[in-house]
């Protein structure tokens, strides 16, 4: 197997390949954390008193652990700041904070609304464009037309419409779309 790391190609010699669904590992150390997600086995069990979740990977007991012990390793050093997190993701969402960077863009066509933290994208998907009755054109041709719901301006799905008989006398769509005519 030949990978690319930058423009650099890489030879692995030994590839583990996940029999449940083709991933493909060059450690055996990561086949294994892997196959954990099909067999569902949780080996990293929190020994809190009366706690007792548990993890598929030691990391995730690790994190865990800081609910309990208050513990906050990662620090703002932005100046004047000091704030401190149990996660280093959270550090760096709060990082975004003091840069003003927003990595998170809306991709709906004609939006482009961005956002600092990828839940608040969430957010807009789900409050401004959930309700959008009209999908891409790509997603049109893959939905069967008896699938299709229309909305009224309250949100409440509308009864289907019966199909209109065409109208045979108009050319066909073709020639409304061809500049020569």
């Amino acid at each position: 197997h030949h990978y690319f790391v930058g423009n650099d190609e890489v030879l692995v010699h030994n590839v583990y390949t996940c029999l449940e669904c083709g991933k493909e590992f060059a450690q055996k150390s990561d086949i294994n954390r892997h196959l954990r997600i099909h067999t569902g086995e949780k080996p990293f069990v929190c020994t809190a008193p009366g706690c007792g979740k548990a993890f598929t990977q030691k990391d995730g007991l690790t994190n865990h652990l800081r609910t309990h012990t208050g513990e906050k390793p990662y620090v703002c050093k932005v100046p004047g700041c000091g704030k401190a997190f149990s996660r280093k993701g959270i550090l760096s969402n709060h990082l975004r904070t003091h840069t003003g960077e927003k990595p998170f863009v809306c991709k709906v066509p004609g939006c482009g609304k961005a956002f600092s933290q990828s839940n608040n994208l969430k957010r807009h998907l789900r409050n401004v464009h959930s309700r959008e009755p009209w999908p891409t054109v790509e997603k049109l041709m893959e939905i069967p037309e008896s699938d299709f719901f229309f909305y009224d301006n309250n949100g409440n799905v509308l009864p289907p419409t019966p199909t209109p008989t065409p109208n045979t006398s108009l050319p066909p769509i073709d020639s409304f779309l061809n500049p020569d005519n």
